[in-house]
């Protein structure tokens, strides 16, 4: 299983720049309080507990959000003016 999530920046001109991020993990009993939806029964890979037992900032290391913006990030087109 995965989560995966695709940012699209429209830009005045040119194309829009997509960015795409994933954390892969499986699905198990639900485990602990934290996020919402899925989180507390996807087992990330990454951590080694669920979503749910991760505290906010070690999700948001690995989350699928944050490498999407991240790899935007990496492209330089977001220090552009």
């Amino acid at each position: 299983m995965r989560y995966v999530c695709v940012v699209a920046l429209a830009r005045p001109v040119g194309d829009p720049l997509l960015a795409r991020g994933e954390c892969l993990g499986t699905l198990v009993a639900s485990r602990g309080s934290a996020g919402f939806g899925y989180d507390p029964g996807f087992l990330s890979l990454d951590l080694g507990v669920t979503f749910g037992e991760a505290s906010d900032a070690e999700k948001d290391r690995v989350s699928h959000r944050a490498r999407a913006i991240r790899r935007l990030a990496e492209s330089g087109v977001l220090d552009a003016r």
